[in-house]
């Protein structure tokens, strides 16, 4: 039987987690033969490619390759070209895939039309400490662990206010790879908050590939207790800003130019820096101060005042 579908994992350090989510790609409602489990190991120090080979040396479809490049698109694009498929699915390594999960992503490809390069799904937190009663389900989505677009799988707003995490993506590797893989000069690097989430899919789309999502694929994903702090989440929105304008010159490069973010919501007031930063204040405020942090740290990657990494 041929591979139809191939399981990208990328790891660093988390060599514990990663067997957990490892685990779970084999326990698929797919034969063994028709898919293989790809480990993609970027760099780690905990010794994590010695101790998975110990622990999965019985499985005859999961490999182990090594990225030295340090960085969560250099590992994903490692991946794509190491699958034996056309279709690659990534799931991180703090994820857990139900036993549905290859097989809808391999029906969706050979069902769709039109056909898209990308098809995302869900996610299911999983909270390492009590949620605090200001995280919300529109908060928990700068955490890549919640999206909620439709009850339904549909196409996505070609506009950019839909998105998917590639938490929980799966891509033509062809359409991947002719778009120029993810960019790596964009991602996490270690333990950074620089985000590539979704932005080759912005060069799929403007290629011609529509996006879908289909919400009955749900991953759970791990929200470790030091994230569930407002000021873990605020410096992922800042970050997120510096990420939006270094993406900015990758889609130029790709011919495509998003116009500038108008209008800006910056404080305005010393009142207004104190706000930002004040953990004591309304639940209901917090959105508006992730997005003051956001373009915050957009104005400041824009105007070379801070860049990336």
């Amino acid at each position: 039987m041929s591979i139809s579908i191939s399981a990208v994992v990328c790891t660093y350090n988390r060599r514990a987690q990663v067997l957990d989510a490892i685990k779970s790609l084999l326990s698929q409602d797919l034969p063994g033969s028709a898919y293989e489990v790809i480990v993609v190991d970027n760099a780690s120090t905990d010794n994590t490619s010695e101790f998975l080979r110990a622990e999965l040396a019985t499985f005859a479809n999961v490999r182990i390759v090594l990225e030295p490049r340090q960085g969560i698109s250099c590992a994903r694009n490692r991946g794509a070209r190491e699958a034996k498929s056309n279709i690659v699915a990534y799931l991180d390594d703090d994820a857990i895939a139900p036993p549905d999960y290859l097989r809808r992503y391999v029906e969706l490809f050979s069902s769709l039309s039109p056909v898209p390069a990308v098809i995302g799904g869900d996610m299911a937190p999983i909270f390492g400490g009590p949620r605090p009663d200001w995280l919300t389900n529109e908060v928990l989505r700068w955490a890549s662990s919640f999206l909620g677009w439709s009850k339904d799988p549909c196409y996505l707003a070609a506009d950019g206010s839909q998105w998917l995490c590639e938490t929980n993506s799966a891509y033509r590797v062809d359409a991947l790879m002719n778009a120029g893989g993810f960019p790596e000069n964009l991602g996490r690097v270690g333990d950074s908050l620089l985000s590539s989430e979704g932005h080759v899919n912005i060069v799929l789309h403007h290629a011609g590939f529509p996006t879908y999502y289909d919400p009955r694929i749900v991953v759970r994903h791990h929200v470790p207790v030091e994230r569930l702090t407002r000021t873990w989440f605020r410096r992922r929105a800042f970050w997120q800003g510096v990420s939006c304008a270094v993406v900015r010159d990758y889609l130029a490069s790709h011919g495509i130019h998003e116009p500038v973010y108008r209008p800006l919501s910056l404080p305005a007031s010393p009142e207004d820096w104190v706000h930002l930063f004040n953990d004591h204040a309304p639940n209901e405020a917090l959105p508006g101060v992730l997005l003051s942090l956001l373009h915050l740290g957009y104005v400041l990657a824009a105007q070379n005042l801070l860049r990336g990494r």
